[in-house]
């Protein structure tokens, strides 16, 4: 660590260095041995060799020395007692020579104190002022890598004594009742407590409760609580005396019991008892807690303290001692302080003939509610209202009586008995005014004035007035409504601005009361022009609405014309609908609108435009060897001329002869071709458009030749070949089964290179298994593809009679004198109605024979089987059990061409045995019509 140590030390008892020089070697090395190390050694150590002062090299090493920890002895404090309040401090001391530093923890009684800390070797735990509970066992835990040690120091902490109760209640006791007189005191440890007094006989050490049974005037006195431990002595004095039950009386001041609303009035409660009781205030036999402890209530008389009073007091003694009841009386003379009438139905014209008015008059009367009557102009009673409940304040009434706006007039309230009245008036709704402002009646809206102010004016009362606007029975939007109110009504000024003909009629809202005022219009446009299309463009075969609504009073006509003819049909059609539209429909169409105030009119210039579009292409072309094919495309479009561009696979643009021409209904036509010369896709498009066609021009390609349809022979396989000729790459052939599956097992001939530049390929298989076999011939991967199929049968029997003849036989037989004969050979008739045959016919030749075997399953019908010519049959299997044929399918999402063979999948079965046809096949008839595939009717069969 920086510090150079002795050059050649040995023997100290610390550090031993020990040299080997070898002056052969010309080398020199140094030990350095260290005793006893400790944690103090560790750190990094640098030795340095030099051969002149100023030439040196050095090497460093670094050594670490870890000890486990180890407590300072004087690192806890003993175990001691405190005192609550006393200060103290633990502290935990790890000695120095220590590595690495441990982690330092502070516990009490196993809980956590103080986090873990390495930052020191010394951690504190202090306490400022002891509790109790700060009394337990401290434990400090220190440790590292190497090691851990824990250890603990027990704390105690005591209190001097404290008297916490003793004297309750005041000392006061109860004559005659059984009384406890208890000193309760804590301390640690726990204070001893003595109770002297009057009766100090009866006390003695450790005798903290004293029992007076019952308590008698005798025991009225000093007495004093005593407590010690050996912390200090805590004393309480008691003064005992004796109780006396509460009790009240309740008095009124003056005397009478009846007060007028505003009198002044006095309760008073006269308690007395030992302690002094406490007071409680109930009237109607509810608590007033705002009276509380209150022995004298001073009242003003008002009708909330009408009812029945009592005070209840209560002391040590006694418990809810009940005085007195008193009743205090309190009346309000009856009046009509004031009548309203309210309108019922104000805001928002729910009638317009008729509005509820209610009637009210409002007054106090306590504690009799009185009779309220209601009488009309001439005295005579309407109706009258028997007041048998109030509303808060309990004097007051409110008495509502209804009637109708149509019952307009002055109304008297008076309360029965008495002559005090009061008047109340409502005034009939009604429309004072309705003018049209500024013009004469009626007015026609015109261009210049395409606007008129309508107003209308009307009071009522006590129902504020509303007009409602309608027009044609439709009610109007709102409206700049103006309220006053005068001394009698109140009056509205209505206003509305119209800019439609039509009636508008004002009327008032409660009333039958209305007024009509006529607005007349000239002819307009409902449309404005710069909102309609004066000059439409749409597409050919499209439709077109002319829009010529027009609005007026009195209604008018309309009149329409096609470049300046008229057209009677279209009269009077406010949208003039043309479907359908054609380049012959470029026209001008004129329309106009008129009643007796004026005319408009309107010019529509409609232009029919045709989209370029592409309406003839080449598709799928084939590429003859070393030829060039042409390639066209047709376009149509108007005004403008359609411009084909062509662009091959790769995107090039290619040179094309176009020529143009106008068709019979003006549309401007072009017919378009390109030379091509390689196989690819080429597109023709319209420029400017996504319009385009793609063609395909494929490779040339066909299947030369494959071997015919034949039958396994009787000792061995049979051989299948292909042969494909394609242009301008070399066929692929693949092989597969009935079933689809690709066979491997090929033998291919090499491709030739033709003079013509094609390419001719020849593969062969052999195979041991009837079935159909698929040759597979494509072009490229993934372009042109053809196939052929060849059916293998299975090798015949041939029988004559019972005698069988072997296909080799039967050529053997020949003669050289050709001659034909049919022999008709025995069938098995099988239980489920089946019949398995084979029918060969024979013709026998010099030359060669020729075997003609035919199978076929048949499952008969019930119905005799029609006549058919004799042929010779070859029985197969005739011992087979009975079978019967599974359904027959073919793909219905492929497509054939004439006469391709439609492969069906089937089969038969029998009961011991599953014979599978792994392919039928079915040719497509020469009228090549899509369609099912039958079975023959009369013998329901497939063959």
């Amino acid at each position: 660590n920086g510090s150079i140590l002795p050059d050649g030390v040995s023997g100290n008892g610390k550090y031993t260095v020990v040299s080997i020089y070898i002056p052969a070697a010309r080398s020199n090395s140094a030990q350095l041995f260290i005793g006893t190390p400790v944690a103090l050694d560790s750190g990094t150590y640098m030795c340095m060799a030099s051969t002149s002062p100023t030439v040196n090299k050095t090497a460093t090493a670094r050594l670490e020395v870890t000890a486990p920890p180890v407590f300072d002895v004087t690192s806890l404090v003993p175990n001691g007692t405190l005192l609550v309040g006393d200060t103290f401090t633990l502290q935990c001391s790890i000695e120095e020579d220590v590595y690495p530093l441990p982690a330092i923890e502070w516990s009490k009684n196993k809980i956590m104190l103080l986090p873990a800390k390495v930052s020191d070797i010394s951690y504190t735990y202090s306490v400022s002022s002891a509790r109790l509970s700060d009394g337990g066992v401290y434990e400090c835990k220190a440790n590292n890598t190497v090691g851990t040690i824990m250890k603990s120091i027990t704390v105690t902490v005591e209190a001097p004594p404290n008297i916490k109760s003793f004297c309750e209640e005041n000392g006061v006791v109860c004559t005659g009742k059984n009384t406890t007189l208890e000193c309760s005191a804590s301390g640690v440890p726990h204070p001893d407590v003595q109770i002297t007094g009057v009766h100090s006989s009866a006390v003695s050490t450790n005798v903290s409760t004293i029992f007076l049974k019952p308590v008698v005037e005798s025991d009225k006195g000093l007495y004093t609580c005593t407590t010690n431990n050996r912390h200090g002595v805590d004393m309480e004095n008691c003064t005992v005396n004796i109780g006396v039950s509460a009790d009240a009386h309740l008095s009124v001041i003056p005397s009478n019991i009846t007060f007028q609303e505003g009198d002044s009035l006095q309760l008073n409660c006269a308690t007395s008892g030992i302690p002094t009781p406490t007071v409680v205030w109930f009237q109607n036999g509810n608590e007033k807690t705002k009276w509380r402890n209150m022995t004298v209530l001073m009242l003003i008389a008002a009708v909330e303290y009408h009812g029945t009073y009592q005070c209840v007091v209560s002391n040590l003694c006694q418990r809810d001692k009940y005085s007195n009841s008193v009743m205090v009386n309190v009346e309000v003379p009856c009046n009509i302080a004031s009548t309203s009438a309210i309108c019922m139905s104000n805001s928002t014209c729910p009638s317009l003939q008729q509005q509820t008015v209610s009637l009210v008059a409002e007054g106090r009367c306590f504690p009799v509610m009185p009779t309220v009557v209601l009488l009309n102009e001439m005295g005579g009673e309407i109706s009258r209202s028997n007041i048998t409940t109030s509303r808060p304040p309990e004097d007051a009434y409110r008495v509502p009586l209804e009637v109708t706006t149509t019952q307009a007039g002055k109304y008297t309230f008076q309360i029965d008995g008495t002559n005090i009245k009061k008047l109340e008036e409502i005034i009939f709704p009604r429309i004072q005014s309705a003018t049209l402002a500024n013009a004469s009646h009626p007015v026609v809206l015109t261009a210049s004035q395409p606007s008129q102010e309508l107003m209308c004016v009307g009071c009522s009362y006590p129902c504020h007035p509303d007009i409602q606007w309608s027009k044609q029975q439709t009610v109007q939007p709102a409206v700049n409504n103006t309220y006053t109110d005068t001394k009698d009504a109140f009056c509205v000024t209505s206003k509305l601005t119209v800019s439609s003909p039509g009636d508008y009629k004002c009327q008032l809202c409660g009333s039958m009361d209305e007024r009509t005022l006529v607005i007349n219009a000239e002819p307009t446009f409902v449309t404005s022009d710069t909102s309609v299309d004066l000059k439409p463009t749409v597409n050919e075969s499209g439709n077109l609405m002319l829009d010529c609504t027009v609005t007026g009073r009195p209604d008018g006509s309309i009149r329409w014309t096609l470049d300046g003819n008229a057209v009677p049909a279209w009269n009077d059609q406010a949208m003039l609908t043309l479907s359908n539209v054609q380049i012959a429909d470029n026209q001008r169409y004129n329309c106009t609108g008129s009643n007796k105030h004026g005319m408009v009119t309107r010019e529509f210039v409609v232009n029919v435009v045709v989209p370029p579009q592409i309406t003839n292409s080449s598709s799928l072309v084939n590429l003859p060897l070393g030829a060039t094919v042409d390639l066209f495309c047709d376009a149509r479009g108007y005004p403008d001329e359609p411009k084909i561009v062509w662009t091959n696979s790769s995107g090039s643009i290619l040179h094309s002869l176009d020529r143009s021409s106008v068709g019979s209904d003006m549309a401007k036509l072009i017919h378009s071709v390109v030379s091509v010369n390689k196989t690819g896709t080429y597109t023709c498009g319209i420029e400017g458009t996504n319009e385009n066609r793609q063609i395909e021009v494929v490779a040339y390609l066909t299947i030369i030749s494959t071997t015919p349809d034949g039958h396994l022979g009787v000792s061995g396989p049979i051989e299948l070949a292909c042969e494909a000729r394609a242009y301008p790459d070399p066929p692929i052939i693949t092989w597969k089964s009935q079933d689809g599956a690709h066979i491997s097992d090929r033998l291919d001939g090499i491709s030739s290179d033709l003079p013509d530049g094609s390419y001719s390929q020849r593969s062969m298989i052999t195979t041991e298994t009837m079935g159909v076999y698929v040759c597979h011939a494509e072009a490229a991967p993934g372009s042109q593809t053809q196939e052929r199929s060849i059916t293998v049968g299975p090798a015949p029997i041939y029988t004559s009679g019972s005698q069988s003849i072997t296909e080799t036989s039967a050529t053997t037989a020949a003669s050289s004198m050709c001659r034909c004969t049919n022999t008709e050979s025995s069938s098995a008739s099988l239980a489920a109605g089946v019949v398995l045959s084979i029918a060969v016919g024979v013709c026998l030749c010099s030359v060669a024979v020729i075997a003609l075997l035919t199978y076929s399953l048949t499952r008969r019908k019930n119905k005799s089987r029609p006549s058919r010519p004799e042929t010779q049959h070859v029985e197969m299997n005739p011992t087979a059990s009975p079978v019967s044929p599974t359904s027959l399918s073919a793909d219905p999402n492929s497509v054939y061409e004439v006469p391709d063979k439609v492969p069906l999948s089937g089969g038969i079965s029998s009961a011991n045995e599953m014979l599978t046809v792994s392919s039928l096949y079915a040719t497509m008839d020469t009228n090549g019509k899509d369609g099912e595939l039958h079975s023959n009717p009369a013998y329901d069969s497939l063959s």
